[in-house]
C-alpha cells in the first residue's frame, strides 16, 4: 500500500491539483517495484512479494524491501489424517481404537527460500489432559525432515508421514488436541517455528457396513454406528438386545 490521499499531480491544460484515490497510490507503488527490480533484477516474483510485504509499515518501506536479508517464514495450514494402514480393519476415514494413524502436515513459506523444514507432531491440552491422552495415545514417528522449500512455496509429506497408534479400549468419541509443528534451521539456528492444534475424535464402535450373509445379534455391552450401506443379503434376522445403542 502506498498514499493516496492529497497527492500533488499534474492536469491537463497544465497546472496541479491535490488529486486522490487509486490512481495517485498505483504509481507510487509501480515506481517502487520498477526500482527494486533495477537493483535487484535476478530476484523472483515472489520474493519481491515477501520483501514489499515484511517490510512494509503503514506504507510500504522500498530502501528497507531492497536491503533487508529475506528469512523463511514457515506456517502449518493444514494435516490429513489417514487410518489406511494395512493393519487397521475399518480404513474409513475416521480414528478408531487401536489403528493405526498417519498425519501428512501441508506447509507453506511465506518468505526466504530454506533447505532445511522440520514438522512434527505433540499431544496438546494442559498438563492433567495431555497425561491422560498419553495413556490413549502412543507417538511413534513423531519428527520429520521435509526438506527444501522456495520463497512462497508449498511442502507436503508424501513419504514418512507422522504417526501414532491409538490404544484398545478408548472411550467412544474421545476428543485429544495434537499441536503440530514446524521450524526451519538455517546456519545452525532454529527459525521460523509455527503451530497449529488440531482436534481429532476417536470412536470405539461396532461399525455396520457392508454384507450381511447370516442372523446377526446386537448386544447392549457394544456401541455400533451405521457408517454406509448395511445390505441384508436374503431372509436375515436382526437381533437387537435390550439397551443397544
Amino acid at each position: 500500500k502506498a498514499p493516496g490521499t492529497s497527492i500533488m499531480s499534474t492536469v491537463p491544460n497544465g497546472g496541479y491539483r491535490a488529486l486522490s484515490g487509486t490512481s495517485m497510490s498505483s504509481p507510487l507503488v509501480a515506481g517502487a517495484v520498477a526500482l527494486y527490480n533495477n537493483q535487484k533484477p535476478t530476484d523472483s516474483k515472489e520474493l519481491l512479494f515477501g520483501n514489499l510485504i515484511n517490510t512494509s509499515g503503514s506504507w510500504i518501506d522500498i530502501k528497507e524491501a531492497i536491503d533487508v536479508i529475506p528469512v523463511p517464514m514457515l506456517r502449518i495450514l493444514t494435516a490429513d489424517v489417514q487410518d489406511t494402514a494395512a493393519a487397521n480393519y475399518y480404513k474409513d476415514g475416521q480414528l478408531d481404537d487401536g489403528e493405526f494413524i498417519e498425519m501428512y502436515p501441508k506447509v507453506k513459506n511465506y518468505w526466504g527460500a530454506t533447505d532445511s523444514v522440520y514438522v512434527q507432531v505433540k499431544l496438546g491440552g494442559n498438563e492433567f489432559q495431555n497425561a491422560y491422552w498419553k495413556t490413549l495415545i502412543e507417538l511413534i514417528d513423531s519428527i520429520q525432515y521435509l526438506g527444501s522449500v522456495s520463497e512462497y512455496g508449498m511442502l507436503y509429506i508424501n513419504e514418512r508421514p507422522l504417526t501414532f497408534e491409538v490404544a484398545d479400549g478408548v472411550t467412544h468419541n474421545t476428543y485429544i488436541d495434537f499441536d503440530l509443528l514446524t521450524w526451519s534451521i538455517t546456519d545452525g539456528d532454529t527459525i521460523s517455528k509455527d503451530q497449529l492444534t488440531t482436534q481429532l475424535q476417536i470412536k470405539n464402535a461396532v461399525k455396520l457396513q457392508g454384507m450381511v450373509e447370516e442372523d446377526v445379534t446386537l448386544k447392549a455391552d457394544k456401541f455400533y454406528i451405521l457408517t454406509n450401506s448395511w445390505i441384508l443379503n436374503g431372509d436375515i434376522t436382526i437381533t437387537l438386545e435390550p439397551g443397544v445403542i
